[in-house]
């Protein structure tokens, strides 16, 4: 039977206070569901830690401040380390600063633990991980997160790692920019206007450690400089492919800033990749087609929509959230200062490793497949307040890179000399390693 008229409004009236009703307790309820969730969250997360700890082993990377001092008292960082394996390990590169240190007869080691070293080569022999590597070097190196507030900084340094000559507008903003983020580290009042928490002021002394560290590093005046961003990339690299957790411990600041460069900069490529691939393979892959016949044809995407898009992924990256039981990569930072340790890290589960595996940067590798996925792309973007377009718009230009269907070991000499990354990397020409086109 119908409903007469009068009825009808009756249950919609009805139906409509219901649903208010409804909202309202939600509305009120909000902060307990996030109690809850949170609840959840910490749970599963402490299982996660307890399962971790048991189904994977645990590697540690050390860094040369907990390899050798030449400090007369030892501090207590190695008595508030809970290790749960004896399995220690260093760089090339770490391992070479320490063999030169030890010459020194001020320096002394820290302990006796039993030292294996993990090269390039090491890991190169085991998977076709030359452009990931590299590609990590440059998102740490130079990246070009065009969310970030220091884009414009890491711009002018973009120029002075080519060795072009900044103009004086240039230089005046190099100076400005490096004094603006100076300031807001030195500062105990976040951007929000708060106080800044313990974490906050860890995170800030980072950051200007290392846009110090890097401005002299790439004008060469900083010998380490490169090799704490291979120590890294090496770490980084070594984590994706052994299903291992992996802990660097570290006394310098400069690793945490250096490790949020990294995260921001791959989730750019992955969210690049990800949102030109389903233009390009929009109208029967008309733009696709038009790529492989070299053809340019650029991408417009709403800068704001892109921008929310790429942070809400990185805070999705970030999360332990459906990656509680995977296997983790973390530094472990002691504080000198504040007499404690701090820690950063990801949990990296399968999709992550696989997405991270084929982000090969700008340039390309001949050892290395490339046809899935979109690492036969490379991106050049135009960030919205530079562009000669519309502000709110963002512009990606595909590129093509030459094609390989299939990973192919190469013996070490000759991929040193075939491969445009490796030369790079073993002539210390860093000039490449970079996010900015």
């Amino acid at each position: 039977m119908f409903l007469d008229s009068k009825k009808l409004i009756y249950v919609i009236l009805l139906l409509m206070t219901l649903y208010q009703k409804l909202k309202n307790w939600k509305k009120r309820n909000r902060r307990l569901f996030g109690r809850l969730y949170l609840v959840k969250y910490h749970i599963f997360s402490f299982l996660g830690l307890i399962y971790r700890s048991i189904r994977h082993n645990t590697d540690y990377f050390l860094d040369t401040n907990f390899v050798i001092t030449e400090e007369q008292k030892y501090d207590n960082r190695y008595r508030k380390m809970l290790f749960l394996s004896k399995n220690f390990y260093v760089t090339e590169p770490i391992q070479k600063e320490i063999e030169e240190k030890l010459l020194d007869k001020r320096f002394k080691k820290v302990n006796n633990h039993k030292l294996k070293s993990v090269s390039f080569d090491d890991l190169y022999s085991v998977a076709p991980i030359c452009p990931v590597y590299h590609n990590f070097i440059s998102t740490m190196n130079n990246p070009a997160d065009f969310t970030s507030p220091e884009f414009m900084l890491q711009l002018i340094f973009s120029r002075i790692l080519k060795k072009k000559q900044l103009t004086e507008e240039e230089t005046k903003i190099h100076m400005s920019e490096m004094n603006r983020h100076i300031g807001m580290a030195n500062s105990n009042i976040n951007e929000g206007g708060e106080v800044k928490s313990e974490w906050e002021e860890v995170i800030g002394e980072a950051h200007k450690r290392s846009l110090l560290k890097r401005k002299d590093g790439l004008k060469g005046k900083n010998k380490n400089y490169a090799n704490d961003i291979r120590n890294l990339a090496l770490i980084f690299t070594y984590s994706l492919i052994n299903k291992r957790n992996v802990t660097f411990l570290t006394s310098d600041s400069d690793s945490v800033a250096y490790f949020f460069d990294w995260s921001a900069s791959v989730i750019q490529q992955v969210v690049f990749n990800t949102k030109c691939l389903e233009e390009l393979d929009k109208n029967d892959r008309e733009g696709m087609k038009l790529l492989l016949q070299k053809k340019k044809d650029a991408i417009f995407f709403n800068a704001s929509e892109i921008r929310k898009f790429q942070q809400g992924t990185l805070q999705k990256f970030y999360s332990n959230n459906k990656k509680y039981f995977s296997p983790r990569l973390s530094i472990k930072y002691w504080d000198k200062k504040r007499k404690k340790f701090f820690e950063i890290g990801i949990n990296i589960d399968n999709s992550t490793r696989l997405l991270f595996m084929y982000l090969h940067g700008p340039l390309n590798c001949p050892t290395a497949k490339n046809d899935i996925m979109g690492s036969f792309i490379g991106y050049r973007y135009w960030w919205p307040p530079s562009s000669k377009w519309n502000t709110k718009i963002l512009k990606i230009l595909p590129k093509l890179k030459p094609i390989y269907r299939k990973s192919e070991y190469m013996l070490i000499p000759i991929h040193n000399l075939a491969c445009r990354y490796r030369r790079n990397d073993l002539s210390d020409n860093f000039s490449e390693f970079s996010t900015f086109s």
